[in-house]
């Protein structure tokens, strides 16, 4: 969501997106058209119907539980490696608070890039 978007802009859409889709199963439950409406404003609609995508296969192949290694995170539609890192390093919570993980990392920088 942070994407070439100020954040003081982005918590708003977040705090929205999050209450709408607490959890994997409501969001792989969610249609297209649910998802890209509270993205929209922010642009790149691919990303947010790629995190559905990825909600809808986590439901598939790993019963809705997040997976926590790189590999299995990988496999994942859109999820590189840069992301499934930050998911897998920060996985020692619970799998609806890896899923909470999976979210904000999609959605911040945690350091400005100067080059």
């Amino acid at each position: 969501m942070a994407q070439q978007t100020r954040m003081e802009v982005v918590i708003a859409y977040f705090e929205r997106f999050v209450a709408r889709f607490p959890d994997v199963p409501s969001l792989a439950a969610a249609t297209d058209d649910e998802v890209t409406a509270l993205w929209s404003g922010l642009g790149y609609y691919r990303r947010a119907r790629m995190l559905r995508e990825g909600a809808i296969d986590v439901m598939s192949r790993f019963d809705g539980v997040v997976p926590r290694d790189v590999e299995a995170l990988m496999s994942i539609p859109g999820i590189g490696r840069y992301t499934a890192g930050a998911i897998a390093s920060s996985s020692t919570a619970t799998s609806r608070e890896s899923w909470r993980d999976c979210r904000a990392m999609k959605t911040r920088r945690p350091t400005p890039r100067h080059w």
